[in-house]
């Protein structure tokens, strides 16, 4: 999966949010806790285009997993 990520604008040029870039590389490699917050930041926003559906996701994948705080978030998703 290839995900655009948004940051700052400096001269026509988008500099992709590093964290959000760590983030998906940890999320993609099965980690919960990055997968919990992908979700948040897609979730809200923050350095990254707001996608609810694609926040809600990561989400689920981090509830599948056991992620206590995803599942409840999950919930407030829902």
């Amino acid at each position: 999966m290839i995900f655009r990520l948004k940051g700052k604008k400096e001269d026509n040029n988008q500099k992709e949010d590093p964290a959000a870039a760590l983030y998906l590389q940890a999320a993609e490699n099965g980690d919960p806790e990055a997968q919990y917050n992908l979700g948040l930041i897609y979730l809200e926003g923050n350095g990254v285009k707001k996608n609810e559906k694609l926040g809600a996701g990561w989400i689920q994948k981090a509830a599948n997993q056991g992620h206590i705080e995803a599942k409840k978030k999950l919930a407030w998703c829902y």
